[in-house]
């Protein structure tokens, strides 16, 4: 019997799909349509990291692949993993795009969950943390850190040194942040704070700026410039 041009493994919360490297392209988004609409009930509602094995696919094809997966079950895929292991974030790529993502998502470690309370972690790379940085917690990173989720407890980006590293988050609380060398609490405006936020969204960059902590909505101010 002919083997399918596509095949899916699934394990907690990854999915890997086997893509024929013969096969036309277009052939395949069609395939991947109809086995997620027929195993919509057994996937399940999720979020999922995919991995894509035996063919090499541009980033117009990974995206039809995302598309193909959604449109027809009730699976989110939140990032691709790479053949080199490393990460590419679907949902907020263009946002993060002007903090020169590639190199950030390239080297960065994911954590699944949030740091809990009085937790201490150190990272040797860019973090990307798919929860919350508790109060009580405290994450310092020699790279970028990359919240989904709320800042409320300590976090320290280009530690111990490196000015130009970036704080991303979706919401952030009352306690100091550093960026290299320097250290502030981070206030938000009101008129920022009142929009409606999820998870699934960065909406606050936080970099150094004219020798201080800069904190700004990734859509809006001088974050936009940069």
């Amino acid at each position: 019997m002919k083997q399918s041009p596509v095949l899916i493994k699934y394990s907690k919360d990854i999915l890997t799909l086997k893509l024929s490297p013969e096969e036309d392209f277009m052939d395949i988004v069609k395939i991947v349509c109809r086995k997620f609409a027929e195993s919509r009930k057994f996937f399940g509602k999720g979020d999922y990291i995919l991995t894509i094995e035996d063919r090499e696919l541009s980033s117009n094809e990974e995206k039809a692949i995302v598309d193909s997966i959604e449109l027809n079950s009730d699976v989110r895929i939140r990032f691709i993993l790479a053949p080199d292991n490393g990460i590419k974030e679907i949902k907020v790529l263009e946002e993060l795009e002007k903090f020169k993502t590639d190199e950030l998502l390239r080297s960065a470690v994911l954590i699944k969950g949030s740091i809990g309370i009085d937790k201490e972690k150190s990272f040797d790379t860019s973090v990307i943390i798919l929860g919350d940085v508790k109060e009580g917690a405290k994450v310092t990173s020699k790279g970028n850190v990359v919240v989904f989720g709320a800042i409320n407890g300590q976090v320290h980006a280009g530690y111990p040194n490196l000015n130009n590293a970036f704080i991303a988050c979706t919401s952030i609380g009352a306690e100091p942040v550093s960026i290299g060398g320097i250290s502030s609490v981070i206030s938000i405006k009101k008129k920022w704070g009142s929009r409606k936020t999820t998870k699934d969204e960065i909406n606050y960059g936080i970099i150094q700026f004219d020798g201080q902590l800069l904190c700004e909505p990734l859509k809006s101010g001088i974050l936009k410039q940069l």
